[in-house]
């Protein structure tokens, strides 16, 4: 064997197939991140004084039950279970640097930036329409700075894992094995099924949530980078609920203003929040339409 065909075969992946690659990274970060979370929700009540027995099964829930501060360490602990799963699957299954999940930041500030704005825009094109519509009023604002920064926190660990985790990882190996928009849809499919357990979810947030999916995937499949879809999945969320006081995926936040809801479902979004709204379908069809139509590339499917 010559050197050439050695160092090709050595970067060969252990498992031919990247859906297989997908379902058993899938498996094992979710019971990795399942044992973390779970040791440091224990450790957590053990030194609170909380009765374990007492808090809620569902992980979202517990932002009311251990309070902000603590979930945000729950998160971390659940975020470090992923990323080390991932790692061990590039390096020992892929074989690939961990970088190539699309971590390259030569040149992609901008595109960091247009997704964070992106997001702003989106979510402040949603207020404007329910509050000009009179279907939103403002019933005061108020300015916690601590709280925001919790926030801020919270969710930016939240959208590197769900990045890292579903476009990164799962996208990128269900590409190696199938056209890359039925990869985009499968992919965007499961990030809608696992909000499926998200309180007043309905069937036009989970068509809404699977939209999202697309609209975070569309730009990846063309440039293979995760940049853009982390700054827009953090600046759609922390706008949504910490400063617009809209519910993030039907969780209940304290935001910056304290707003007032009237009428159907369907326009506002009800108990779970903007996302849960035909204003959220129109935006997001939209935004997939511009992101597709400028980051395309000849040869990237």
């Amino acid at each position: 064997m010559t050197e050439i065909d050695q160092t090709t075969s050595e970067n060969q992946p252990l498992i031919k197939y990247g859906w297989l690659r997908a379902v058993l990274f899938l498996i094992s970060a979710t019971i990795m991140t399942v044992i973390f979370s779970s040791s440091a929700v224990i450790v957590i009540a053990l030194f609170s004084g909380i009765d374990l027995a007492s808090l809620s099964t569902n992980a979202r829930d517990l932002i009311k039950d251990l309070g902000l501060p603590a979930n945000i360490i729950i998160s971390l602990f659940g975020f470090l279970a992923m990323l080390l799963t991932a790692w061990l699957f590039r390096h020992f299954i892929d074989r690939q640097p961990f970088r190539s999940l699309g971590f390259s930041f030569s040149g992609r500030i901008k595109e960091l930036l247009f997704g964070f704005l992106l997001g702003f825009v989106m979510i402040s094109a949603g207020f404007v329409v329910l509050l000009v519509s009179g279907a939103l009023t403002v019933e005061m604002m108020q300015a916690n700075g601590l709280l925001l920064f919790g926030y801020l926190i919270f969710f930016l660990i939240g959208s590197f894992n769900e990045e890292i985790m579903i476009r990164g990882y799962i996208l990128t190996n269900l590409c190696s094995s199938m056209n890359a928009y039925l990869a985009l849809f499968l992919s965007s499919l499961l990030f809608a099924l696992m909000h499926l357990g998200n309180s007043n979810v309905s069937w036009l947030a989970f068509i809404n949530i699977l939209l999202a999916g697309l609209l975070l995937g569309i730009y990846f499949i063309h440039q293979k980078n995760l940049w853009l879809p982390i700054g827009l999945h953090f600046s759609w969320n922390f706008f949504q609920g910490p400063v617009y006081g809209f519910e993030v995926s039907g969780v209940n936040i304290n935001g910056m203003i304290i707003q007032n809801m009237s009428g159907e479902d369907w326009l506002t979004g009800g108990p779970f929040g903007l996302e849960g709204s035909v204003i959220a379908t129109i935006l997001m069809v939209l935004a997939i339409a511009v992101l597709h139509v400028k980051y395309r590339r000849p040869d990237s499917i």
